[in-house]
């Protein structure tokens, strides 16, 4: 198993982890009627985790568009905190989807070097590593 598909493992495993916290605070959300603001953050929450579960489980199914739902999930968290340090937030809000970002970016950056080193040794007419 090479860096890439490690990577993307963890990616999935990390997404699945934020959709089941994310849909818990969800449902929280549409029980006790708060403001709508809150259930959008909570539904690009599990955009973005959804699509890092999907990374994992399609690096799983060696599947190409892996790398595609990796950045697109590390995207989404990126804007959603973005918007939300712009807007004001509490700190405390916040700091947990930094720490997300941080990790969505890292697994995703790992996959990428992964894959430009097949690449690099594929054009080299090295043997590829097995995917």
């Amino acid at each position: 198993m090479d860096q890439g598909k490690i990577c993307a493992i963890a990616l999935g495993i990390l997404g699945g982890w934020l959709a089941l916290n994310t849909g818990y605070a969800l449902m929280f959300a549409i029980r006790n009627d708060f403001p709508m603001d809150q259930l959008v953050e909570s539904a690009i929450r599990m955009f973005a985790a959804i699509a890092a579960l999907i990374s994992g489980i399609s690096s799983l199914k060696a599947l190409r568009v892996s790398a595609w739902f990796a950045g697109m999930s590390a995207f989404v968290m990126a804007i959603l905190t973005f918007f939300m340090i712009v807007l004001g937030a509490d700190k405390s809000l916040w700091q947990d989807e930094i720490i997300y970002l941080f990790m969505m970016t890292a697994l995703f950056l790992g996959m990428m070097v992964s894959r430009s080193r097949a690449l690099a040794a594929e054009a080299a007419g090295a043997k590829p590593a097995a995917q």
